[in-house]
């Protein structure tokens, strides 16, 4: 199987894999939570902010739960039952494994997302067309961090932690409409040019910082987020190195023994 062929049939196993996921399940609360909200708040002095707020909850929680299941749930998981082992034995690269992982996540993020807009933004459709852009750059951002982790960990055991540091990251936006020092705090996040997008669209106010700083911070997170992914990718190929393509498990220890005995290599010679 070509690289790409083996790509794309991984990454529609992965998307399919969330299809599967019960998780997604989540998902309808915080959009339930949203219309209910929208539907109290419409026409009160708070109208705006709540409107702000609902786009906040939902996209940001979209993102958060699908932007990890797939790179930190779903790549964790397989490592433990032996599958990235398996893929690697058939010849499709360790590269091929993280990226797909990486895609769903956006694929998944970006398509919930639109979902979320497309039933609670009050505004037309080339405003809220631009408003779902703004969260791409936290979408890979997040996708990539959390394919980074689920590369490294050692178990499902220890996603908690790197799970619990991202959603924080992330879903501390939504709190922005409710405190000037809050939003400050919000507008050196990975999810700020979204989270700012919102609150211009729908409370007229601008950043504090002006749009270039917020831009300049955006791009920070979205390198570094890409760096660590290349980190991990270097460990996970460096793993995958030890599973020779077409060797079977029983065999494997077998040469691994092999080529740490200096004796065999000796024998073998003579």
């Amino acid at each position: 199987m070509t690289a790409p062929r083996a790509f794309r049939a991984l990454l529609r196993h992965d998307i399919m894999m969330m299809l599967r996921s019960v998780y997604l399940m989540y998902l309808l609360l915080p959009l339930a939570a949203g219309l209910l909200l929208r539907a109290w708040l419409a026409g009160g002095d708070d109208d705006r902010l709540g409107v702000a707020f609902t786009l906040l909850l939902t996209v940001l929680f979209a993102i958060a739960m699908a932007g990890t299941l797939p790179g930190l749930y779903l790549l964790v998981e397989e490592r433990e039952r032996g599958s990235c082992q398996t893929l690697a034995r058939t010849g499709v690269s360790p590269a091929s494994m993280m990226w797909s992982k990486l895609a769903a996540g956006v694929a998944w993020s970006m398509a919930l997302s639109a979902i979320a807009l497309a039933a609670l933004s009050p505004f037309d459709v080339t405003r809220t067309v631009m408003l779902w852009l703004s969260c791409l750059p936290a979408v890979v951002a997040i996708a990539a961090a959390a394919t980074a982790f689920g590369g490294v960990i050692a178990g499902q055991s220890d996603t908690s932690t790197p799970s619990l540091v991202i959603v924080t990251l992330l879903m501390f936006g939504m709190l922005a409409p409710m405190d000037p020092s809050l939003r400050m705090v919000s507008e050196f996040l990975p999810a700020n040019l979204y989270v700012d997008t919102v609150m211009a669209m729908a409370t007229g106010r601008s950043p504090l910082m002006g749009w270039l700083p917020v831009a300049a911070i955006n791009l920070i997170w979205l390198m570094a987020s890409l760096m660590l992914f290349r980190w991990s990718l270097r460990r996970f190929r460096t793993a995958a190195r030890s599973v020779v393509p077409g060797e079977s498990p029983e065999q494997q220890p077998e040469r691994h023994g092999a080529d740490d005995d200096p004796d065999h290599s000796h024998r073998n010679r003579r």
